[in-house]
């Protein structure tokens, strides 16, 4: 029996549908506690990540979609820190001509997931 389980999976390589069934297969198994982190962008930081972000493919998340993503579970606790991603991130990882710096937000939702039974 697992007390806790986090997910270490980075979301943002999933489609949206990937990590619906992500969840769904996770709530097919598990009884208990899962800690999911997860970085998100909103409105003009979002425009700025996508910009910066040109020689990969993401998903990313906003704020809703997250929260629409474990909204079907029982939301335990919500712990969240914004930072600033800079420009030299982006040159040196991406190699991203002219990134622009922007917000970020890091959120940690723990859940309690009950497992569903099937009925076969």
């Amino acid at each position: 029996d697992c007390d806790l389980l986090v997910i270490r999976y980075v979301l943002h390589y999933l489609t949206p549908e990937k990590r619906k069934a992500l969840f769904d297969h996770i709530a097919s198994y598990h009884n208990g506690q899962v800690l999911v982190i997860q970085f998100v962008n909103d409105n003009d930081d979002m425009k700025a990540k996508i910009k910066n972000s040109v020689n990969e493919e993401k998903y990313f998340l906003t704020t809703k979609a997250l929260y629409d993503l474990v909204n079907p579970f029982d939301i335990v606790s919500v712990r969240s820190k914004q930072y600033q991603v800079t420009e030299e991130f982006y040159r040196n990882r991406l190699q991203s001509k002219n990134p622009t710096e922007h917000g970020e937000r890091v959120i940690a939702v723990l859940i309690n997931v009950d497992k569903v039974e099937n009925d076969e």
